[in-house]
């Protein structure tokens, strides 16, 4: 039977709709909703709106690491707004394009995995990645004359060690659930941002475009799980290759592309379908402002 599918434990309320009926559902790990007639992806739509979610946070059951309960007593209240025939076809045609366009972004990044797979790849130094992060070499420099030469390496190593500490809370810092992670490249910057803040640089060469796509492939992949988000990052983020063969090369930045279009497409969707249910739930400045809050 057509249904919208809903994970049991949700960071925020997604769902997805099997329209031709592929899947069984449990409805122990994997909930599922039976829609009405012709519904199923207007109310895809509805529910994946970020007001959905707000009035979802309010009166769901927290577990841990900001994850909800996802059962049939905190998603059957949630209201459903009033919708001429215009309104749920332009709702509706958003849905269905947004869950296409994520599934082909799983492929695209399958695809390019492939193809990094048969590339060589080394692990960058983290003062490369890091502000804050001293080289050995200059710590030892800094080190105190006065210091006993047999105290002087567990010196440098203690400073090592706090300054990727220091660097690790940070970044741990601008994580949060369902973050939103960028790649830019520019006159040799590398860049990783978190909700528009600099996380992470790297000063590249030649190898910029190949590298930036390992990086934009890494920030699409990444989800926060509450614990140990920022030393995931950077380990995925660290482990790159510089050179690769000419033809997978290509492939790779090709990839790369149609995944950066792919993600400039799901966002403007995303925007479109949040005005869309805004403006039928009629919602008041102060309640619009209180939604964009959770976003």
């Amino acid at each position: 039977m057509p249904k919208l599918l809903v994970a049991q434990l949700v960071p925020r309320l997604r769902l997805t709709f099997d329209d031709h009926g592929t899947f069984y559902a449990n409805n122990v790990r994997v909930n599922g909703i039976l829609p009405q007639g012709e519904l199923g992806w207007f109310l895809l739509g509805v529910l994946n709106a970020p007001i959905s979610n707000t009035i979802f946070s309010w009166i769901g059951k927290p577990k841990a690491n900001g994850y909800y309960e996802a059962n049939k007593q905190f998603i059957a209240p949630l209201p459903i707004p009033r919708a001429g025939r215009r309104d749920r076809a332009t709702l509706s045609a958003l849905a269905h394009r947004l869950q296409q366009a994520h599934t082909a972004r799983v492929a695209l990044r399958g695809r390019l995995k492939e193809r990094l797979d048969t590339t060589a790849r080394a692990d960058w130094p983290l003062e490369r990645l890091l502000p804050g992060v001293r080289a050995v070499a200059a710590i030892e420099a800094d080190a105190p004359a006065t210091l006993p030469a047999g105290e002087r390496k567990a010196w440098v190593d203690d400073q090592r060690r706090a300054d990727e500490e220091a660097a690790i809370a940070r970044l741990d810092a601008l994580i949060r659930l369902d973050v939103a992670l960028d790649v830019t490249l520019a006159d040799g910057k590398l860049s990783l941002l978190i909700d528009e803040q600099a996380a992470a640089r790297a000063f590249v060469g030649e190898e910029g475009p190949l590298v930036a796509a390992q990086w934009r492939a890494v920030a699409l992949g990444f989800e926060p799980r509450g614990r140990g988000d920022a030393a995931r990052l950077v380990k995925d983020l660290r482990r790159v290759a510089v050179v690769a063969e000419p033809a997978v090369r290509d492939q790779v930045l090709a990839i790369a592309g149609e995944l950066g279009t792919l993600d400039g497409d799901l966002r403007a969707d995303e925007a479109a379908l949040h005005a869309i249910t805004c403006r039928l739930f009629r919602l008041t400045p102060e309640e619009l402002q209180m939604v964009e809050a959770g976003r």
